[in-house]
């Protein structure tokens, strides 16, 4: 029996290009849904059956921040902020450049760069909190100087 309007999916006329466009088209038509946008469900309420034996601390139902505020004098720090001021002028060297290195026993580098060999330098560094020591290498481009290593307790 043929069917005047329909459609014959002979694979061999069809090019792979146009095969690959409709199958496409049919999985972005088949995406998900299905749903009339409401639910059934709804959020209930539960109470709170924890037993508190110290009266001094308050518990909350919830841990959202706007039920649990901080006190005032609360704080968390994990780094300390510390200045140290060198004179590379105390360093004698033959180089006319002087360069420092500031670093700790962990190998963490707060500080490497050129300064001004006559005038005191400033720089603010942030260790962690646990760290008790920093080492300075001052150093010029001269083969014959030897770097000089500073032990700074903080």
């Amino acid at each position: 029996m043929h069917y005047p309007c329909a459609i014959t999916t002979d694979l061999k006329r069809i090019p792979k290009l146009s095969l690959y466009l409709l199958m496409c088209i049919t999985l972005f038509g088949c995406g998900g849904g299905g749903g009339d946008g409401g639910s059934d469900a709804s959020p209930t309420q539960t109470q709170d059956t924890s037993t508190n034996n110290d009266d001094t601390v308050e518990e909350s139902a919830t841990t959202t921040l706007a039920d649990n505020p901080l006190p005032a004098t609360a704080s968390f720090s994990n780094f300390i902020n510390q200045t140290l001021t060198l004179n590379p002028s105390d360093t004698p060297l033959f180089g006319s450049h002087r360069f420092i290195k500031i670093y700790d026993t962990d190998g963490n580098v707060y500080f490497l760069g050129k300064v001004h060999p006559t005038n005191v330098f400033e720089v603010d560094i942030n260790p962690q909190a646990s760290t008790e020591m920093v080492y300075v290498d001052i150093f010029s481009e001269s083969s014959a100087d030897i770097t000089k290593v500073l032990e700074i307790t903080l």
